[in-house]
């Protein structure tokens, strides 16, 4: 059992003490190669005469993110620390190095490494940044004993100004979504840190919100539109335009709902035989093609995995005494949760469409491989403190 006292640790103790740790993402990749071959089988003969293309590439990408996860996990223990005071920084070249490379459908958000593959720096931001306020929240002074004012003036505000910063950059790729998910794992490093303060700084949390959602919202044309089509689904329960602005949608909801309680079974799905746009039936929308084949019983069975793996690390992170441990774990424990939630409501048509990646389950290999490293430092500062 975890017993949280720093002692040097054995690698029999870390095998028998965090399988959990390591069995979930493993589980949930595998699964992900079943059905992003599934999702992808259309378009990949549509585009390459092959079925497996997609699927070959995917798993792939996993099999180099679970060896550089083991790598991670295995490097000095003050390695990542150091990651961690120059992840903000790394993380800002990254963001601003987007702008300079073509826009692709209109969105800075790739930068493409020749004819090799392409790089998302929002999706390495999200660990360069919780390891980096991870470790910014944790040697601050300690303000017990001073007022919500004095403790404003001294640290929320420069927190707030780090976190602009990078979150800005972020929202005019355009990607809200992104925005709202860091900001949002970052700031319940704060609250978990700063817990004296919680009332004022959930209120600062919900203003923030109203004021980027709002901007985000006005400052994009496609954003307002999905709104709208949203709020249209939400008053008549019909979706407008099914064959324009709201074809998407339209189509991802027909999936869902003629996968009913038991779904078609895998493999299955119709809805990924070209009605979703472009590729998202494997990415952005791939949630809903496991609600068609799974239907809604073993679908939300699954999700429930991802609920169970939040449980389990941010009760593991109130145990651990190490601040920078502690807040790390915290932070990437409601990363994975927020992701999930969105991405499954915005294909639920609970939330405005949205596209964002299913951890450890969507194709695409810079996630992939965030995720892997992200599940790696999980299991090292488990392991760090497992006698």
């Amino acid at each position: 059992m975890l017993n949280f006292n720093y002692k040097n640790k054995t690698k029999t103790s870390f095998l028998k003490a965090s399988w959990q740790y390591w069995g979930i993402p493993l589980f949930l990749s595998i699964f992900s190669i079943i059905e992003v071959f599934s999702a992808s089988q259309f378009r990949a003969i549509e585009l390459k005469g092959n079925p497996y293309y997609f699927a070959i590439i995917h798993t792939g990408w996993i099999i180099l993110a679970i060896i550089l996860a083991i790598i991670t996990f295995f490097l000095g223990k003050h390695s990542y620390k150091a990651l961690a005071r120059f992840g903000y920084l790394l993380s800002l070249i990254l963001l601003i190095a987007i702008y300079f490379t073509p826009a692709y459908n209109g969105a800075h958000r790739w930068i493409n490494l020749g004819t090799i593959t392409t790089i998302q720096p929002s999706e390495i931001s999200k660990l360069l940044l919780i390891l980096f306020f991870a470790y910014y929240l944790s040697v601050k002074h300690n303000f017990h004993n001073i007022t919500f004012s004095k403790y404003t003036q001294k640290y929320l505000s420069k927190f707030l100004f780090l976190l602009g910063i990078p979150l800005f950059l972020i929202l005019f790729e355009p990607d809200l979504s992104t925005t709202a998910i860091i900001g949002g794992s970052i700031f319940s490093m704060l609250l978990l840190q700063d817990f004296k303060f919680w009332k004022k700084l959930v209120a600062i949390l919900i203003i923030s919100s109203l004021l980027i959602f709002s901007l985000g919202i006005i400052t994009t044309t496609y954003r307002s539109e999905r709104v709208a089509t949203y709020l249209h689904l939400l008053k008549t329960g019909e979706v407008p335009d099914k064959f324009g602005k709201g074809y998407q949608i339209y189509n991802i909801l027909i999936g869902i709902g003629s996968g009913g309680l038991w779904g078609k079974g895998l493999g299955q799905s119709r809805q990924k035989e070209g009605y979703l746009l472009e590729m998202t039936a494997f990415t952005d929308s791939i949630i809903a093609v496991i609600f068609e084949e799974l239907g809604f019983f073993l679908s939300i069975l699954f999700l429930s995995l991802y609920f169970y793996y939040y449980i389990l690390l941010t009760t593991t992170a109130l145990k651990i005494k190490n601040t920078f441990e502690k807040l790390a774990i915290w932070g990437f424990a409601h990363l994975f949760l927020l992701q999930m939630i969105t991405h499954t409501a915005a294909n639920l048509a609970l939330i405005p469409l949205t596209g964002v990646v299913l951890p450890f389950i969507t194709y695409g290999g810079t996630s992939m491989i965030i995720n892997w490293l992200i599940a790696a430092i999980i299991v090292r500062f488990v392991a760090e403190n497992y006698k």
